[in-house]
């Protein structure tokens, strides 16, 4: 009989099979696979630039078990609750688990408007004393959420940006926007001074039936100059001196600039 002849063959070799890894707990007779969690969120952005009125609400599915929540976020932020508010601007993680050992994390990112500025308006001064002639407008406001509205020391807001017919004084204009958020700045409307004239100089006709008489205008102040000079509501004129002037009731009238007036009867 022949010996056997030995054969060997290099290589692995492979065992194909199918198995089955089952974890037992020995506190209970039950078992359970490891699985992610999922995490839905849904998140309120602020309403105003610098606002702490955002919030995170999760929603969690899969895992077994109890869930426990570790947040982290901005200035050294933390919470053990599952929904979060009253939070600032800025990314928030939370990392999830559960009883057996599931876990998962989310980032979300509370966001902000930018800031609401007022960047330019415009003021019209009262053009005579005692007038109220002034107006307010706002020209370029940023930031916050349009539509926006304005007023005017508080009251009722509007979609003007414009307000007119007002006297004198300090003012506050106040821009609000679509989340009610607001902005205001003070203006000052002036006035000039009263405009007031010194008692008029006059030369009586020299004769009966004459006309060398003369009215002068005294000295003026307040109001807007250049000034100018009228006798009995005629022209206006420069000059502040009236001659050849005949016997009479005469109406000296001094105009401003801006058309603001006083006058004397002579």
């Amino acid at each position: 009989m022949m010996p056997m002849k030995k054969t060997t063959f290099p290589g692995t070799i492979l065992i194909l099979g199918l198995f089955f890894i089952i974890f037992l707990s020995n506190q209970s007779d039950s078992f359970g696979l490891e699985e992610d969690l999922i995490i839905t969120s849904s998140q309120v952005n602020l309403s105003c630039f610098n606002a702490k009125d955002g919030s995170i609400d999760l929603d969690i599915s899969g895992g077994n078990g109890n869930y426990t929540f570790t947040w982290t976020g901005p200035n050294s932020f933390n919470s053990s609750e599952e929904d979060i508010e009253n939070l600032e601007a800025g990314t928030y993680v939370v990392s999830v688990s559960d009883d057996a050992g599931n876990h998962g994390s989310e980032s979300i990112t509370i966001i902000q408007p930018n800031e609401l500025l007022i960047e330019s308006f415009t003021s019209s001064n009262v053009s005579c004393f005692g007038g109220n002639d002034g107006s307010i407008s706002a020209e370029t406001i940023s930031g916050g959420t349009p539509p926006y509205q304005y007023s005017i020391n508080g009251t009722d807001f509007f979609t003007n940006s414009t307000f007119e017919d007002l006297s004198a004084g300090n003012y506050t204009l106040t821009v609000q926007d679509a989340n009610n958020c607001s902005i205001s700045t003070n203006i000052e409307i002036t006035q000039p001074d009263q405009l007031t004239m010194a008692p008029a100089t006059t030369e009586n006709v020299s004769c009966f039936g004459g006309n060398d008489g003369s009215i002068s205008a005294g000295t003026i102040s307040g109001g807007t100059a250049p000034y100018q000079y009228s006798i009995n509501g005629t022209d206006f004129f420069t000059t502040s001196t009236f001659e050849n002037i005949s016997t009479g009731n005469y109406t000296l009238t001094v105009r401003d600039a801006n058309n603001c007036a006083i006058s004397t009867n002579i």
